[in-house]
């Protein structure tokens, strides 16, 4: 079962996607030739109380996005070692950006599958 946010409700987002995964996601997803992003993806819009269904993600890194919103956490590196520190004003940035997102969410249709996978060559 996909989790339930709320728009209104940013604790409910960060419960889904808390501070130690945003870290986490962040520093796979700085590794270079990397071939899987990592973040969050709005499922559904909000309904009439603000509640929506978000979920965390991750995709190949050469495919093309098929979630209709989807976040990945991407950070500059700090230093030689690829290392990143992402701190509470990244990720407090981060969770506002899905919230506005999920809000101008309406109606999420599924990628056309016709378009994905090898066409020959």
């Amino acid at each position: 079962m996909t989790p339930i946010a709320n728009v209104n409700d940013r604790a409910s987002i960060e419960r889904i996607y808390p501070l130690d995964r945003f870290r986490q996601d962040a520093n796979r997803n700085s590794i270079p030739n990397s071939r899987v992003v990592y973040g969050l993806t709005v499922v559904s819009p909000p309904d009439e109380n603000g509640a929506f269904h978000l979920q965390q993600a991750e995709r190949q890194s050469g495919e093309r996005d098929r979630d209709p919103v989807g976040y990945a956490v991407f950070l500059p590196a700090t230093g030689c070692s690829g290392d990143l520190e992402a701190d509470k004003a990244d990720y407090a940035a981060f969770i506002g950006r899905v919230i506005e997102a999920a809000r101008r969410v309406r109606e999420v249709e599924p990628a056309d599958d016709r378009l994905s996978g090898f066409h020959g060559g």
